[in-house]
């Protein structure tokens, strides 16, 4: 909820630093103190943690509760396995199969070993009681004895602290080339993903003038298809009506013909015909002649008539194939910009995903130097620690050389007082 959507829109923060705390069972429990505003909550998750190998963890969380809401749920959440990446008694980084890291500090570092170191000290510099120099002996021989015992507990607790320390150090070193490489890494991938959007930028607008010229060259090709459509049906009509004429030509010959015939016909029953009949035959031969000058009137004006559709149609046909050619070659320019617009939008959808790829690869590579940085951070502060308890040592180990130097020259002196021979006491 702290981290979610939730704790944003209530403006969460965190009123303490978390607190783990481990059982000797394995019982977890983590308790955070969250606060919005006026209002606060204590938040307790509880789960178990159990060894599963070497330097290895699961993590099983069990169930949270809610002090501010006065309820307990169980935890949907699985498991995890967390892998120990450090450890030195007051520090340990614990790294979980996403990779998350976390850090924890033990509350009182180092309070076991220094509080038994103290309290022996305490105990080897208690007041010796008041007898005599005889029975003195054996007592301050066997604390300095202690003393010394624990100088080489302690001389070996700061090899180990110092061998930390370095290699704490080294690995500080390394992760600092590691930080230069993938500075170097991260820089190189934020210029390839600029440069991938300036050329992507670019071929967008030129994809754009393509797709105009693509267009206006569509319009163009559909205006000559129709315009050839138009010439097309044109010249049907032309050759249509061009036939038509002809067939009425075909006829009008064929009725002159027969009105030649008929008139024919006419003339020679009009000599070889009896006289009252003359009249009539004449009357007609005068209408057939004048139907046979009509029909050829019509004939000749559709002779004309077949010869100019005829020129009309040829004309036509010349501009019908000169535009077929000009249609032909427009349709052609436009397919040509199709294929190339085409080609032109693959590139653009390779280079949005190469984009992509780089993008990913850029936040990967800041992921692995944030994680690197934070690593660096964490063993700095371990290595600053490993330092701090080194020089508590050396300290504590000045001390208590000092501390036995004392108690020898002590014992010596109550030997002398003594009469007695002097005893080593002491390696």
């Amino acid at each position: 909820i702290y981290q979610g959507r939730v704790g944003k829109l209530f403006n969460m923060e965190l009123a303490a630093d978390p607190r783990l705390t481990v059982a000797p069972g394995g019982r977890t429990e983590l308790s955070v103190d969250l606060r919005w505003g006026a209002r606060r909550d204590a938040v307790r998750l509880v789960g178990r943690l159990a060894v599963v190998a070497p330097n290895r963890l699961q993590d099983s969380p069990r169930a949270v509760s809610s002090k501010a809401l006065k309820l307990t749920v169980p935890v949907l959440q699985r498991g995890r396995q967390v892998r120990v990446t450090y450890y030195d008694g007051e520090l340990i980084i614990l790294r979980d199969n996403q990779d998350v890291v976390d850090v924890f500090w033990r509350r009182q570092a180092g309070g076991l070993a220094q509080q038994v170191q103290r309290e022996e000290l305490e105990d080897a510099q208690a007041p010796a009681p008041q007898e005599a120099p005889a029975s003195m002996q054996e007592p301050i021989g066997g604390q300095a004895d202690d003393l010394l015992s624990k100088v080489k507990g302690l001389k070996e607790l700061l090899e180990r602290e110092r061998v930390q320390v370095a290699e704490a150090g080294a690995e500080g070193e390394r992760l600092r080339s590691e930080i230069i490489r993938l500075e170097k890494e991260a820089e190189s991938a934020a210029l390839t993903v600029q440069a991938h959007e300036m050329k992507l930028d670019v071929m967008d607008r030129l994809t754009l003038e393509l797709s105009r010229e693509t267009g206006a060259q569509q319009q163009k090709s559909s205006e000559k298809g129709q315009a050839q459509s138009h010439l097309q049906t044109e010249l049907v009509s032309l050759q249509s009506r061009a036939t038509q004429t002809e067939e009425l030509i075909g006829k009008l010959a064929s009725h002159e013909e027969s009105l030649r015939g008929q008139i024919a016909l006419l003339e020679e029953q009009l000599r070889t015909g009896p006289r009252e009949l003359w009249q009539s035959y004449r009357a007609a031969i005068a209408r057939a002649k004048s139907e046979l000058a009509e029909v050829r009137t019509q004939s000749t004006s559709a002779k004309r008539t077949a010869a100019s559709l005829r020129r009309d149609a040829a004309r036509k046909q010349d501009e019908l194939s000169k535009s077929s050619g000009e249609t032909d070659a427009e349709a052609a320019v436009r397919r040509q910009l199709e294929d190339r617009l085409e080609q032109r939008e693959r590139e653009i959808t390779d280079e949005r995903a190469r984009l992509s790829e780089a993008v990913a690869a850029q936040d990967a590579l800041a992921a692995e130097l944030g994680e690197a940085r934070a690593n660096l951070a964490a063993l700095e502060a371990s290595e600053a620690a490993g330092r701090e308890r080194t020089a508590g040592v050396e300290a504590e180990l000045e001390e208590i050389i000092a501390q036995a130097t004392e108690a020898q020259e002590l014992g010596k002196s109550l030997q002398k007082a003594a009469g007695k021979p002097r005893r080593r006491w002491f390696r």
